[in-house]
Parts: structure tokens; C-alpha cells; sequence
């Protein structure tokens, strides 16, 4: 029914807990909507990092990264739609920011491994990671 039409009642009756319960952990359905953020993007940063470990060039580690990231995005599709929908297109850019700046210091570190062992040309590893990820957002978005 999307978000501004469901209610913490249809949450929880969803999720088959008591009301009460949520409100245990919550105070309101967009305290939630946040927690769930910050699981969402540590679930991405954790697939990047998972892809992008091991022996190999930069370059490749930087693929491998970037197919779990999106299969991460896949898995979470339905999820990333709730927040689009939650949040106004100020609230959404600050959120993106927020999360791309999170993001963006793994990434920058592979981008810099790159340069040095001479598989990437990048000057500028953190604005070159910027670049990647909102690439990556337009392109999935």
C-alpha cells in the first residue's frame, strides 16, 4: 500500500510481533525506516568488501566488488523502493550523500590499490570513487 499508507499496526501485524514490541525498539515507523538504512548499506559495503578481497589486480577485485554490490541491491530491491517512497527529494539526497560518503572510503582505498599497482588510472582515488558509485546508483536507479 506504500509507505505513507501503512501503518506500524500493518507492520507489525506482518511481521507476526506485538505492537508493543515494536515500540520496544522503535518510537515510530520512521526510526525504523532508518534502522533498516543502515542495515541495507552495511549489507552493500559488506558485499563490495567481500567481492572486492583476495590476490589479483585492483581492476578485477573492483568487478568482483561491484557484481556483489549489486546483487546485494537485487536481494534488497523491494526494501529500496520503501525508501525512495519515504523520503522527500531532500531527505533522499541527504541520504544518499550520507550513505555515498560511507561507501565511497572502501571503495576510494581499492581505487588507490589500483593506481599503484598500475591496473587503474585514477589521480584522485576519493572523487574517482564518488564517480563510480554514482554511476553505479544511475545506472541500477
Amino acid at each position: 500500500e506504500g509507505w505513507a499508507s501503512t501503518s506500524v499496526a500493518a507492520i507489525v501485524r506482518e511481521a507476526g510481533v506485538a505492537q508493543g514490541t515494536f515500540y520496544l525498539y522503535f518510537k515510530s515507523k520512521e526510526q525504523l525506516l532508518v534502522h533498516l538504512r543502515g542495515g541495507v548499506l552495511a549489507e552493500y559495503i559488506g558485499a563490495f568488501e567481500s567481492g572486492a578481497r583476495g590476490p589479483g589486480m585492483a581492476d578485477a577485485r573492483l568487478v568482483a566488488g561491484m557484481n556483489e554490490i549489486y546483487k546485494a541491491v537485487r536481494r534488497n530491491a523491494d526494501l529500496v523502493r520503501v525508501f525512495r517512497q519515504a523520503t522527500t527529494g531532500d531527505e533522499a539526497e541527504l541520504v544518499w550523500l550520507d550513505g555515498r560518503d560511507t561507501f565511497a572510503a572502501p571503495l576510494a582505498r581499492l581505487l588507490a590499490e589500483g593506481a599503484d599497482d598500475g591496473s587503474l588510472v585514477i589521480d584522485d582515488p576519493k572523487m574517482a570513487a564518488h564517480l563510480v558509485l554514482a554511476l553505479f546508483d544511475d545506472l541500477l536507479y
